[in-house]
């Protein structure tokens, strides 16, 4: 949902409801365990609000942008209930947004979004979308801007239930959202001993496979959770050159598929959700991926 860009103001309300129409409505209707959680004014205040209530709530929900009790903004996502929490507050004027909000979706891994809300954005809520590894811890750095990192999963690739490699994407404010932070996420090539390394990785861990073909597919039998996390850091940081280049010479001579398991992998990165949302391919270097 766009939203037009407000002048700047410091009344807003932010509310965690059941889940509700999106459509505006009247602020608070049959409202029940209302609990503050940051008081911006004595009219507008962010609050997380639960309507028992209502037969179809399911106990789920969801998180609304209120100002001057209309209702501008609600997430598309529904929160499992006491899941919606505050995790950063702006600490000095124009430092970040004006507040970071966290919950959980659910799902088989734990999906979690990060919601950050600046009414003086062109774009007042940014929503992120991860499998929480670990629940977002949001520091503040000696300016007072939010810092913290997006967990960027490989889930199912080969048709594997399970994460089989994650890399934390570190993230800054960029004036009015958060982007992918090039400084802290790229780094200089690899030397030598790294790379010597992750060599004898994936010949210790392809040379267990037992079948004579890589396909898509293939599922647990070409489990190699150590190659794939070698694999993804590389490519996160700006080396997929030198990823393809381990892995085509480290590739088991009696299996066949090796340009297809190559394939399938940047495949499962660069349709990963956060690729697109953060915008990594205009960051991270994919001239050599396909």
């Amino acid at each position: 949902m766009s939203i037009a860009r407000s002048p700047r103001r410091p009344l807003f309300r932010l509310a965690a409801t059941a889940l509700l129409s999106l459509a505006p409505a009247p602020a608070f209707a049959a409202a029940t365990d209302s609990q503050d959680i940051l008081m911006s004014a004595p009219d507008d205040q962010v609050i997380a609000r639960h309507l028992s209530d209502r037969e179809d709530s399911r106990g789920a929900n969801v998180i609304e942008l209120v100002e001057r009790g209309r209702t501008i903004w609600g997430s598309r996502s529904a929160y499992l209930p006491g899941t919606v929490t505050v995790l950063w507050r702006r600490q000095r004027p124009d430092a970040g947004p004006a507040l970071i909000v966290g919950g959980y979706t659910g799902g088989s891994h734990c999906s979690y979004d990060v919601i950050a809300i600046d009414l003086d954005a062109d774009q007042p809520v940014q929503v992120l979308s991860m499998c929480n590894h670990d629940l977002p811890q949001v520091t503040t750095d000696d300016a007072g801007q939010p810092r913290f990192g997006l967990f960027f999963d490989i889930e199912g690739f080969n048709a594997a239930s399970a994460i089989v490699a994650g890399v934390e994407i570190p993230m800054r404010w960029d004036g009015d959202q958060f982007i992918a932070d090039p400084e802290r996420l790229l780094t200089p090539p690899p030397d030598r001993a790294r790379m010597d390394r992750i060599d004898q990785t994936i010949r210790r861990e392809l040379a267990a496979w037992s079948f004579d073909d890589y396909r898509a597919g293939i599922g647990f039998d070409a489990t190699a959770p150590e190659t794939n996390q070698a694999l993804l850091g590389l490519i996160l940081e700006g080396h997929a050159v030198e990823a393809r280049a381990l892995l085509f010479r480290a590739w088991p001579d009696r299996i066949a598929g090796r340009d297809r398991y190559w394939d399938d992998f940047c495949g499962a990165v660069v349709h990963h959700r956060l690729w697109r949302q953060l915008g990594l391919a205009a960051i991270v270097p994919v001239d050599r991926l396909p």
